[in-house]
């Protein structure tokens, strides 16, 4: 026995309607948020004041820096006092800055992220390092302007 779904005629050419006339809405909402990554990025690149207070203060200097600002890929050299020349690769997403897991100068630092304040004056940074002992210590960092 074959049973047919009946769909009135005009709802079918509503939901057709409908499908076609959000289709810009979509592609328009992908580019505002490439809009919003890319200028973030720019806000928060240059040179920052660094402090990590675990063990002891400890206070550096840090550089942020983009190739490619729309992609939301960053560079923070010196990220953790690891040296000018060492950098962590990160992401931003909407106000907020991704690294996975990699090692920097024998450190291995897990998974982190840090928050950035609306005023792009201040990130505040939580993440894990090891120092090749295997223990990983919590630690936490803060950029300021």
């Amino acid at each position: 026995m074959n049973a047919k779904l009946l769909v009135p005629k005009s709802f079918r050419i509503i939901f057709v309607m409908s499908v076609f006339l959000s289709l810009p809405f979509l592609q328009s909402c992908e580019n505002i948020a490439n809009d919003d990554t890319s200028e973030v990025v720019d806000k928060i690149t240059g040179t920052w004041n660094a402090s990590s207070n675990v063990l002891t203060k400890l206070s550096f200097q840090c550089q942020i820096s983009s190739d490619n600002p729309e992609s939301g890929k960053i560079y923070i050299y010196n990220f953790d006092a690891c040296g000018n020349n060492a950098y962590i690769e990160a992401t931003v997403t909407d106000e907020t800055i991704i690294f996975p897991e990699q090692t920097i100068d024998g450190i291995t630092y897990k998974q982190g992220s840090g928050v950035i304040s609306n005023n792009y004056k201040l990130i505040d940074f939580v993440f894990k390092a090891d120092n090749a002992d295997g223990i990983f210590e919590d630690k936490e960092m803060r950029l300021t302007r």
